[in-house]
């Protein structure tokens, strides 16, 4: 049985949470779920980005480690490409924290029916084109030769993990007004903290790991 990475998946999983910490649409749908319609429902938002953070997770993960097997060649490529873009994700939250530009979620009344606020939340993540390219970024930084099928699983089933406590604190916070307020006043400094955190994953990868 081959040896897990945990060095590897542990890179992987905090680049999730600075990823799902930072604003971006899946806040943003969570945030306005709480505001609009209350905990309940940011809860179960966040449930279906969570369910829809498994399905990225573990697609991307193993195909991956089907390129690793299949084209060697192309690891560096995709090392590269991958790491270019978590630094230019990285430069836009830093210049977005400076100028204090982190997007304010506005409340969105939607219906009670916890089914729909879970399908809403999956559709945010399925319908992000700027999911493959994050994912694609994060396998790079996980994948190591020889992953199986069961690490594969692993790191998609705690980044699932993550990614429901991640934006349940969110849902929690949105629909208190006082934790919303001290929320506003640390935005911008986040998503610089999290922008540096982007560009150094980044920096790893174009380093060749």
């Amino acid at each position: 049985m081959a040896e897990i990475p945990f060095h590897a998946l542990m890179v992987g999983w905090l680049a999730l949470v600075a990823a799902a910490a930072a604003p971006g649409p899946n806040l943003l749908a969570v945030a306005a779920a709480s505001l609009g319609s209350g905990r309940p429902a940011g809860i179960a938002v966040s449930l279906g980005v969570a369910t829809g953070t498994f399905g990225w997770a573990l697609a991307t993960v193993l195909g991956f480690t089907l390129v690793f097997a299949a084209r060697p060649e192309l690891i560096d490529v995709l090392r590269l490409a991958g790491g270019a873009y978590l630094v230019f994700l990285g430069a836009r939250a830093i210049r977005a924290g400076l100028r204090n530009g982190a997007a304010a979620p506005a409340p969105q009344a939607i219906r009670a029916d916890l089914g729909q606020c879970y399908l809403r939340g999956l559709g945010v993540v399925a319908t992000n084109p700027k999911a493959l390219l994050f994912w694609t970024s994060v396998a790079a930084l996980v994948v190591t030769p020889g992953m199986g099928i069961a690490v594969a699983v692993l790191f998609a089933a705690v980044s699932m993990l993550i990614s429901t406590t991640v934006y349940s604190v969110y849902a929690f916070v949105f629909s208190l007004p006082r934790l919303r307020a001290r929320y506003r006043d640390f935005a911008a400094r986040l998503e610089i903290a999290f922008g540096a955190l982007f560009c150094l994953f980044g920096a790893r990868l174009l380093a060749g790991r």
